[in-house]
């Protein structure tokens, strides 16, 4: 900071009476502590954590407050709510989904207003024809911006016909606000979550259309989850049914009992005995997954925490829940499937899979991965399968998911009362 005003007499010369002080003291804290303001939040070197402002915070409460108790929005309406959430969203895992998903409201809108204008392109081509008539030879050039203006008056017109506010919007609004009223509840992310950083753990998944699962070896764990009659059945609607489970939903569900089985792990771990029998070299504060799929569309949604299809919306806000204060930052990157050979196998059952046991799966298992003969076995909690059975079969998400207190447990891998989850 002292270079800096060093540098502003430099080189705009020591004020005088002719030129005015190149530092503005009206602006200028001289004395600084661990807290910082930046554009919009508060930067902790202390905590290593940035939240929001607390101004920023009862600006959109009152935003907020409006969007309440109105029936109807217009275009201009909603892009203020979005611009204004995607700043104060950026650091809160918590509040993306809903965030989103009144992104997807405002990107319906836009497309049934770019068909209208669609509709309205041959107009534009004969209103081409007749400027190119009359405009003098030097000014033709300004066709296409006039056009363009012509086209974004249309767009953003306060006299169109304005949009309900849904049940859904009205919940995502609700939601939000609730959160932003508890002053205890703070908008923030730990820097260390932010930044790039070197990764802890590693683990790999694979869903098909019959089982999910997935390993993590420095962790020693892997899982099989098998899907229920009720999946079953919606997974095999035909493709253009709206109820059909489609297979990035599935390899979804695969990321977050991923991310649960290393919390849960981690969790567990809670003597420095036992993280050095898996980690001799010590937990970091804030360790890093990267989970590895073979789907590019459940990676994209678990590194956006967003989906545009409905249906892999209503996920989403589970993932947020599991995000909302962990101690465990996330990755996801993309596996060929062809290098994806355990996951895989742990994915794909036999035919007559329902037939066999659960000790005779897993034999079948160990002798394709005899290392994962020594490992614990990851069983979600019967809450979190509940959980994301009714939101993979219902599409969605009209109540913020209760997490349960346990998201599951580990058995040893020769365990007799071991059974299949099913979800």
């Amino acid at each position: 900071i002292t270079v800096s005003v060093m540098a502003l007499y430099v080189i705009f010369g020591d004020p005088d009476p002719l030129r005015p002080n190149p530092l503005s003291l009206e602006k200028f804290a001289g004395y600084h502590n661990h807290l910082r303001k930046t554009v919009g939040y508060m930067l902790d070197s202390r905590k290593m954590r940035v939240s929001i402002l607390e101004y920023k915070r009862d600006q959109m409460l009152a935003l907020l407050l409006q969007w309440l108790v109105m029936d109807m929005f217009t275009l201009q309406q909603v892009a203020t709510l979005h611009g204004t959430l995607e700043s104060l969203t950026r650091y809160c895992a918590w509040a993306r989904p809903w965030f989103f998903a009144i992104q997807n409201a405002m990107r319906r809108i836009l497309q049934q207003r770019f068909y209208f204008l669609k509709r309205q392109h041959q107009r534009h081509k004969r209103r081409e024809q007749q400027l190119r008539d009359v405009m003098p030879a030097a000014l033709v050039h300004r066709i296409s911006q006039i056009l363009s203006r012509e086209q974004a008056q249309l767009l953003w017109d306060k006299r169109a016909i304005p949009s309900p506010v849904t049940a859904a919007i009205r919940f995502c609004i609700q939601s939000l606000f609730d959160n932003l009223s508890d002053r205890t509840n703070d908008w923030g992310q730990q820097i260390g979550h932010i930044i790039p950083r070197d990764l802890t753990f590693t683990s790999l998944g694979d869903a098909s259309e019959d089982a999910g699962g997935g390993y993590c070896d420095l962790l020693r764990f892997w899982f099989q989850v098998n899907w229920s009659p009720a999946t079953l059945q919606q997974i095999g609607l035909p493709h253009k049914h709206s109820n059909r489970i489609h297979i990035n939903q599935l390899e979804f569900v695969v990321v977050l009992l991923q991310y649960a089985a290393v919390l849960t792990r981690i969790r567990d771990l809670d003597t420095l005995e036992l993280q050095a029998a898996f980690l001799p070299g010590g937990f970091p504060a804030l360790p890093r997954l990267l989970i590895k799929t073979d789907n590019t569309v459940g990676m994209s949604w678990a590194n956006r925490v967003t989906s545009s299809s409905p249906r892999g919306q209503a996920l989403i806000p589970i993932f947020a829940a599991l995000l909302d204060n962990s101690p465990v930052g996330i990755n996801c990157s993309h596996i060929p499937g062809e290098l994806n050979i355990d996951a895989d196998f742990v994915s794909r059952p036999p035919p007559n899979h329902l037939s066999l046991t659960s000790f005779e799966r897993r034999q079948q298992i160990f002798h394709q991965a005899p290392r994962m003969k020594s490992w614990d076995i990851f069983v979600p909690s019967t809450e979190l399968c509940s959980l994301l059975t009714s939101s993979l079969c219902s599409g969605q998400c009209l109540a913020q998911p209760v997490m349960p207190r346990r998201l599951g447990h580990f058995v040893p891998g020769d365990s007799i009362s071991y059974s299949l989850p099913a979800i």
